[in-house]
């Protein structure tokens, strides 16, 4: 048999047809060779080893030439070696095969080439490593051979080898949820470093400042944004507007040093941007069960301001929602002696509710805070039905989930300097509310974002009302309309620029009942030549629910101050801790005004900085707002519970 015959017979039984080349040698008795291979069959060669012998052979043709035989590697077998396999290319799929070297997927699977896939254990297609990188789902574990780090299960291929995951290589992987930070997924500890606000996470225990809010898992700026409905829902825009410009609650914002007006802060700040809602109180207090005291008391050595909180005020701090009546007596400022008619606390449901302490400010009647049918109650903080038994008040007309959206009105000091504490700051001193503010007249300066009196802000003349307020305007007076609305949106006498003006003037500050002529009965509409809206709380009746005039905060942009705080202006006063210890006397309201402008001074906007009430007075018109440590997040993270 030639060997020709061979390497054919050899292809197509063995390889399975395969295309190509089929033999490298042809017939000897053609007595020719082209390589040398054939020259071994050279007769007179006595071995076929070396050309010499070839040239020796008188008949053989193939030993003429002598050339084929000088490597003499061919000769030896002397055409009596057996079948020379062909050198064919690798089979396609579907060919016969008899092993993985027989086809271009290397995978031969019962004599046949089979495709390439993601789990037959053999590196092949784009595969960087056996069944895995390339297009295949499957990534790539440390030490396999990678391309580029979306090879790798960690996202990390160095040197062409995938790499374990660390909390400095700029992925995100291990048990980190975002990029080098975080703990709380699983996969290999990075023991990654806690995350910045704004970042994802799954636990609290993921986050700086120990929140990871719920809805959207992203760490919030302080543990008490951590809920959906008065956590991320302030800012501009109303919250279920789509398109809002809401933002966590808890951002602050740097205040610098500042000495004017008698105020001093002698080191710069970092200032909430926001008053405080009621559903962060409603946080708190559920947090620790309404066990105020308890929980100051554990944590007294390590909260921020101590000295906002000293040990001879623990009396006034609850130790529950609700509690029997305190065996002693207080004063409502702390001072001695105790009026016998005033126990130190009936729990932190007193604190927040429409109970009250004494009388002020304002008398019997001008407290603001009990909801009664027809009382104009502004309480923000929503009472369940148990808790509203407890208290004997009427519910609220507005929802739950828009109250806790709100700023805090009808609380004590104790609860929100306890508060801030929980939340890894402290409440704000007048110094503090003052370097935010700014500076005074004689500095070119009465408002929070400047002293230009053409945007003074302006408010309505009451609830529900379309004439604007006060009428003296700032100089500024609306051309007269026939119809006696000399000052109402709809005068139809207005200008374009008459308009923009009126329209910038009440949405600078939530005062006399701005945010209800706002945002509930859309009295903006004619400013803007628009046709009113219907809007969610139009159809309760204020006398009966006033805390619709109460807006959530950040609702005024155009009121934004020189470092980024909103409502420094109106919406409701500001209670502020004292400047070093004090365990008695009263405490500073700021001079925000509220939104029933009835608390600063309308000419020159500067509010009015005398009130000073005691720890224990609530009124519908007052809130407060947090101060936060230089470095925005605690220290320590404290813990939630007593």
């Amino acid at each position: 048999m030639s060997r020709r015959f061979e390497c054919v017979f050899v292809a197509a039984i063995i390889v399975g047809g395969c295309s190509g080349s089929e033999a490298t040698t042809t017939d000897d008795d053609a007595g020719a060779s082209s390589s040398g291979t054939s020259g071994t069959s050279g007769t007179s060669g006595t071995s076929g080893t070396s050309g010499t012998s070839g040239t020796s052979g008188t008949s053989g043709t193939s030993g003429t030439s002598g050339t084929s035989g000088t490597s003499g590697s061919s000769g030896d077998a002397g055409g009596d070696a057996g079948p020379t396999k062909c050198a064919a290319p690798p089979c396609n799929d579907g060919d016969l095969c008899v092993d993985n070297a027989d086809c271009k997927s290397a995978h031969c699977v019962t004599g046949k080439c089979a495709a390439p896939s993601c789990i037959d254990t053999i590196k092949n297609a784009d595969e960087t490593d056996v069944d895995c990188g390339g297009t295949c789902a499957t990534k790539c574990a440390p030490t396999k051979a990678c391309k580029v780090a979306a090879d790798c299960i960690e996202g990390v291929c160095t040197a062409l080898k995938c790499a374990a995951p660390t909390s400095g290589d700029g992925v995100k992987n291990g048990n980190e949820t975002d990029i080098d930070c975080g703990s709380s997924t699983a996969g290999t500890n990075t023991n990654a470093p806690k995350c910045d606000a704004k970042l994802a996470c799954v636990a609290n225990a993921d986050c700086k400042s120990g929140g990871c809010n719920t809805a959207q898992k992203k760490c919030v700026f302080a543990r008490s944004c951590t809920i959906a409905h008065g956590g991320t829902t302030c800012g501009t825009g109303d919250a279920s507007v789509a398109g809002n410009a809401n933002e966590d609650c808890c951002t602050s914002a740097d205040v610098p040093v500042y000495d004017l007006e008698g105020y001093a802060n002698a080191t710069a700040v970092r200032l909430d941007k926001y008053q405080i809602t009621s559903g962060r109180i409603r946080r708190f207090l559920t947090a620790v069960g309404g066990n105020v005291q308890g929980w100051v008391q554990t944590n007294r050595a390590n909260v921020l301001a101590p000295e906002q909180l000293p040990a001879g005020l623990d009396p006034y701090l609850p130790t529950g929602m609700t509690q029997a009546s305190s065996a002693d007596v207080c004063q409502p400022d702390g001072t001695a002696p105790a009026d016998p008619k005033i126990p130190c606390n009936y729990g932190a449901l007193n604190q927040v509710s429409g109970y009250r302490y004494n009388n002020g400010p304002g008398g019997d009647n001008g407290y603001g805070c009990y909801m009664s049918n027809g009382g104009y109650g502004s309480r923000t903080f929503y009472l369940t039905d148990a808790e509203r038994a407890a208290t004997g008040e009427v519910q609220h007309l507005v929802s739950r989930d828009r109250e806790e959206e709100k700023a805090m009105t009808c609380v004590t000091y104790f609860i929100l300097a306890a508060f801030c504490a929980w939340d890894g700051g402290r409440l704000e001193t007048i110094d503090d509310y003052s370097a935010a503010y700014g500076g005074d007249a004689t500095a070119g300066r009465v408002y929070p974002w400047g002293s230009d009196s053409v945007s003074r802000p302006i408010g309505f003349n009451s609830i529900g009302s379309h004439i604007v307020s006060p009428r003296v305007n700032y100089g500024y007076v609306p051309p007269d309309d026939p119809a006696s609305n000399r000052y109402s949106v709809f005068n139809q006498f207005l200008d374009a620029t008459q308009k923009a003006a009126l329209l910038l003037r009440v949405q600078r500050a939530n005062l006399t009942w701005n945010y209800a002529d706002q945002f509930l009965f859309d009295y903006i509409a004619p400013l803007q030549g628009r046709a009113q809206a219907p809007l969610g709380e139009s159809n309760i009746d204020a006398a009966n629910d006033s805390s619709i005039a109460v807006a959530p905060p950040g609702r005024y942009p155009m009121g934004e101050g020189r470092y980024g705080h909103r409502d420094l202006l109106g919406n409701v006063m500001e209670i502020t801790a004292q400047v070093g210890t004090a365990t008695n006397g009263t405490r500073k309201w700021a001079r925000n005004g509220s939104f029933e402008t009835a608390h600063f001074d309308a000419n020159t906007m500067l509010g009015f900085n005398g009130y000073n009430f005691a720890p224990l007075t609530k009124y519908g018109r007052s809130g407060g707002r947090c101060a936060r440590p230089a470095t925005i997040y605690p220290a320590t993270v404290l813990p939630e519970g007593p």
